[in-house]
């Protein structure tokens, strides 16, 4: 059974490569930084079977294309419906785009069989 990370990326932007490998790379980790905010540092990070199993296996990662910011939110509001993790990046706005701008969307990591109803139509990046 396939542990994955379904990345889709704003393709509206024009960003460069660079950028798109740095919002994929927030993207990712997004989840991780979630938990580590969420649970008191002295205690541990509290993750799921299926964030150990990603995290310490392949850490398998698809970038998917994400069209414009309408896309990626409703995208967003599927797969929290879903029960999935979903994390939307908004940029700092120091470079390329301005302050706050939806960039990218992380979600899970989660099995397979769980996103490839919701994302199997995203062409890859």
């Amino acid at each position: 059974m396939t542990i994955k990370q379904i990345i889709a990326v704003r393709t509206d932007l024009n960003m460069g490569r660079g950028k798109i490998a740095a919002q994929v790379a927030h993207a990712s980790m997004e989840f991780l930084r979630d938990s580590l905010m969420e649970h008191d540092h002295r205690h541990g990070v509290e993750l799921t079977q299926t964030e150990r199993d990603w995290l310490f296996g392949d850490r398998t990662k698809i970038v998917v294309q994400g069209g414009n910011e309408t896309g990626l939110l409703d995208l967003h509001c599927r797969a929290l419906a879903r029960g999935l993790q979903a994390h939307v990046i908004r940029d700092l706005g120091k470079t390329e785009v301005d302050p706050n701008t939806t960039t990218a969307l992380a979600i899970g990591p989660a099995h397979d069989y769980e996103l490839v109803e919701l994302t199997g139509h995203l062409r890859l990046l």
